[in-house]
């Protein structure tokens, strides 16, 4: 019975073996009998498109910039223009450098001018205004201080009318910058005590003291009591009158 066995073992197998070799397999049944890890892709399964298709719209979208950019030179050329390789900005420019006074006093009053400067370069631009060799730079400087417009430019501005003289062309351009966000600002009261001082002249004290009633009549409020002495106080009630008659009583 062993030897039966054996026998008919023997031929089962050699039957399978012979049906294997004879047998057409398809692609898609040959996939059947993947790798071990079970991770090989199935040769009659679809294959997966998903990077594919992501490739091609990418290359789409790249050649449809191109092809616009392509078209904006065109534009540009026609327009007479000439497109040439550009130097890296100056970082010393950029950074409003005082030090670029010496010898290059002209490139820094032309970026100043061209630019809104950064809050942070305020201090620069007072050292400017009061280091510049030639006026043009002074007035430059002065008028970026007032772009600006932060509580730390106004403050470098009002620095500056100390350390600037009377007849100096970016000092009459000071005061009209100055311009508190209300009279219940701090740096209104700053002003205000100016009025009394000796750095203002007398015309700029009507400056100063007009500016100051124009915020009081826009905001319908005064300064805070005890801000202003009472002769200041006076100066900018009268300031207040003369804007009231020029604009026929209303702001």
């Amino acid at each position: 019975m062993v030897q039966w066995l054996y026998l008919g073992g023997a031929v089962l197998a050699f039957s399978l073996a012979w049906w294997f070799v004879r047998s057409p397999v398809g692609a898609g049944v040959a996939g059947i009998f993947g790798s071990a890890g079970g991770t090989d892709p199935k040769p009659g399964a679809p294959a997966n498109t998903d990077s594919t298709a992501r490739r091609k719209a990418v290359e789409a979208t790249v050649a449809a910039r191109n092809r616009e950019n392509a078209r904006e030179e065109e534009k540009f050329r026609k327009a007479g223009w000439t497109m040439v390789a550009a130097e890296p900005p100056d970082a010393r420019l950029v950074a409003l450098d005082p030090a670029l006074l010496a010898g290059r006093e002209r490139d820094l009053r032309v970026q100043i001018a061209s630019t809104l400067p950064a809050p942070e370069l305020a201090s620069r631009l007072r050292h400017i205004a009061q280091a510049a060799h030639e006026p043009e730079t002074r007035v430059a400087a002065v008028e970026a201080l007032g772009r600006i417009g932060t509580r730390e430019a106004q403050s470098e501005l009002l620095a500056l009318l100390a350390g600037l003289p009377e007849d100096d062309e970016a000092r009459r351009v000071i005061v009209p910058l100055l311009r508190p966000s209300g009279l219940d600002d701090e740096f209104a009261a700053r002003l205000a005590a100016h009025l009394d001082g000796p750095v203002l002249t007398a015309t700029e004290k009507k400056q100063l003291a007009f500016t100051l009633a124009l915020i009081g009549l826009r905001d319908g409020m005064k300064l805070r009591e005890g801000t202003a002495s009472p002769s200041a106080q006076k100066l900018i009630d009268r300031m207040a009158a003369l804007a009231q008659r020029g604009t026929g009583g209303e702001l």
